[in-house]
């Protein structure tokens, strides 16, 4: 493994396998905001312990025949209007601390709560869904007072930067579609109404 270095941008893509075993996928940016350069193997640890918290605090409103797969972390750069891999650090099975353990029956796979991330830069925003949901936490296709505040806990997790040692932090964002300026977040609000997330069976499509 190598090193990463200040202002440096990662990918964190995020596995896990749904009830009939398709891929439930959310994806994180970071900024490195780093005094000195550290060690793969520390940054690959700090981000498996960001995952383990903030997951680990809805593991009861996660339907237990959901399972954690892998979580895969890049280097990219903003090239052409794009984000091009620079360096995959690598992927890593992703074994959470409380695993989901949510009872009852639980809706279509693809019903989720859709969490948005301010930046301060227009409509740029970051969205991450969480699905899919106990029947118990819809209501005429609202989630419950007890979800939303389940899943405000959950986004002011993601709204907090890694840190790995005094001054070495990742800063979670995203980037500007546009300019390829990393936006970090700024605030966050769940959507009451369930939203839908597509969700991949594997090998159909592309």
């Amino acid at each position: 493994m190598g090193t990463v270095t200040n202002g440096e941008i990662l990918r964190v893509s995020v596995r896990m396998k749904g009830p009939n075993a398709q891929d439930i996928v959310n994806v994180f940016h970071f900024q490195a905001i780093f005094a000195d350069s550290q060690d793969d193997e520390d940054v690959v640890a700090i981000i498996n312990t960001w995952l383990n918290v903030s997951y680990g605090s809805i593991h009861d409103r996660l339907p237990s025949v959901m399972s954690p797969y892998d979580y895969k972390v890049d280097v990219v750069a903003w090239s052409a209007y794009k984000l091009h891999i620079v360096r995959n650090i690598g992927t890593f099975l992703w074994t959470l601390t409380a695993p989901p353990n949510g009872t009852g029956d639980y809706m279509p796979a693809g019903v989720a709560a859709l969490l948005k991330f301010t930046t301060g830069a227009g409509k740029h925003y970051g969205r991450k869904f969480i699905g899919p949901l106990l029947e118990a936490d819809i209501t005429a296709g609202s989630l419950t007072a007890g979800a939303i505040s389940t899943l405000s806990a959950l986004a002011t997790l993601w709204l907090d930067q890694a840190d790995i040692s005094v001054g070495n932090v990742l800063q979670p964002g995203i980037v500007h579609n546009l300019s390829g300026t990393f936006l970090p977040f700024l605030d966050a609000v769940v959507n009451a109404v369930a939203a839908y997330q597509r969700r991949r069976k594997p090998n159909v499509g592309s």
